[in-house]
């Protein structure tokens, strides 16, 4: 459990701030951007504040050797989350410079406290689990998908509960407040549960390996486990902010019918995550795996081809759903199968934040980038959601196609001798 608090919040901010982003483009950024290059500056503002992950591990492992009682720098972590979740919560609606730098540092703040947090949670793991901390990294990854199903939940009751007038005026501030609280949650559940009680106990915090050293290690692995997170990043990103986008502006779907369609999606990821965690096991996941990246092409062509007639949204939505949910459970199953157990933490743990900022922020400000460029430049078709979704469908066809080429070459890895005890338990 401890390892899933920190992925859980991170993951719910991940997708919260993809639906508030339409939002944020036209409540915060000045008028002096185009519409459509709006949504690019927020995209960017999303990216950036990552870049402020790595000065927050950097500081934070310098300040550790002056104060070594964990729990107390830990708690203003906390604080510097609360903070940047209290700017978005008070921030003031105006499409003003000054409102615009109040958005850029509290993304940086969070970047920043974030990259702390999880230098301060990968160290403690390491040390307190010892030689069995490649567990935790199964929980890392488990709480990422309970955070996005989190922010699913709280997206789907503000739309049930809110009109558009009302999500635009100061609905999109709630999930904001909510998340503030909910980083007070973790760290008092952090504090009293465990790390009080260790926290004086070490006397030196380990570090995590590198990113440098890990990708000259384990080239093909980190290439491999970074854009396979990477394309359930993006998925997650289709059909929280590109899909939606295209509803609301191509179709002139409304706020609350668009949430109807959406749920088949997360109908259809639930029922797949526990199917494949229930009856897959570690042993037949690799052989699993790459064919059901394959299905990823013909499923996003069967969802384009019915958009072009408004017809069996429903069901393209639900085959999605299935393939992200299925993809979830089988990314940490591969992933885990793939590292050592002296460096799964730190492997795993680098790879899905590549995936999940890296790869996903710049799919994300890359097609909408583009999409804002090719409609500028061609008049005669001026559809900027059109583009964005015909691009990010071609970059994700492309990316299954990389990884199933990948996911063949690396299934004849050797399974490491504890998951080779651990897959004779589950034959039995």
């Amino acid at each position: 459990m401890l390892a899933s608090l920190g992925s859980l919040y991170e993951y719910y901010d991940f997708v919260i701030f993809g639906f508030m982003t339409i939002y944020f483009a036209t409540n915060c950024i000045p008028d002096y951007f185009n519409g459509k290059f709006k949504i690019c500056i927020v995209l960017a503002l999303f990216l950036g504040g990552y870049l402020f992950r790595p000065l927050g591990m950097y500081c934070y492992s310098k300040i550790y050797y002056l104060y070594p009682r964990i729990y107390i720098i830990n708690w203003l972590i906390a604080g510097l989350l609360v903070t940047a979740s209290l700017i978005m919560v008070v921030l003031v609606a105006h499409k003003t410079w000054s409102t615009f730098l109040f958005l850029i540092l509290s993304r940086s703040i969070q970047g920043f406290a974030r990259g702390a947090e999880a230098q301060s949670e990968f160290g403690f793991l390491s040390v307190v689990l010892g030689e069995k901390r490649g567990i935790s990294a199964f929980g890392l990854m488990a709480g990422a998908e309970i955070g996005v199903f989190f922010a699913l939940v709280v997206n789907s009751i503000l739309n049930h509960t809110l009109d558009s007038q009302q999500m635009y005026e100061f609905g999109w501030r709630l999930p904001f407040a909510i998340g503030g609280v909910f980083s007070i949650i973790i760290y008092l559940l952090r504090y009293f549960m465990h790390q009080k009680r260790t926290s004086n106990q070490i006397p030196h915090m380990s570090k995590m390996l590198p990113s440098w050293m890990i990708c000259v290690i384990y080239p093909w692995q980190m290439l491999f486990t970074s854009l396979l997170s990477g394309l359930r990043a993006c998925l997650g990103w289709f059909l929280v902010f590109i899909v939606p986008l295209f509803f609301l502006k191509i179709f002139n779907f409304n706020y609350l019918y668009i949430g109807h369609l959406l749920l088949f999606s997360s109908v259809g990821s639930i029922i797949s995550s526990f199917l494949v965690f229930r009856y897959v096991t570690l042993e037949y996941s690799r052989i699993i795996l790459p064919y059901l990246i394959l299905i990823t092409v013909p499923v996003l062509v069967f969802f384009i081809y019915n958009l072009w007639f408004n017809f069996l949204l429903q069901l393209s939505l639900l085959f999605i759903g299935i393939i992200s949910g299925a993809l979830a459970v089988l990314n940490m199953q591969v992933s885990f199968s793939i590292y050592s157990p002296l460096v799964r933490l730190s492997t795993i743990s680098v790879s899905y934040n590549i995936g999940h900022t890296l790869v996903s922020g710049f799919f994300l400000l890359i097609i909408s980038s583009l999409s804002a460029f090719l409609e500028y430049s061609y008049s005669g078709w001026q559809h900027f959601e059109w583009w964005l979704l015909y691009l990010a469908s071609g970059i994700l066809i492309l990316m299954s196609l990389v990884l199933f080429y990948l996911a063949i070459k690396l299934r004849k890895l050797k399974y490491y001798p504890e998951l080779l005890h651990f897959i004779h338990n589950q034959r039995k």
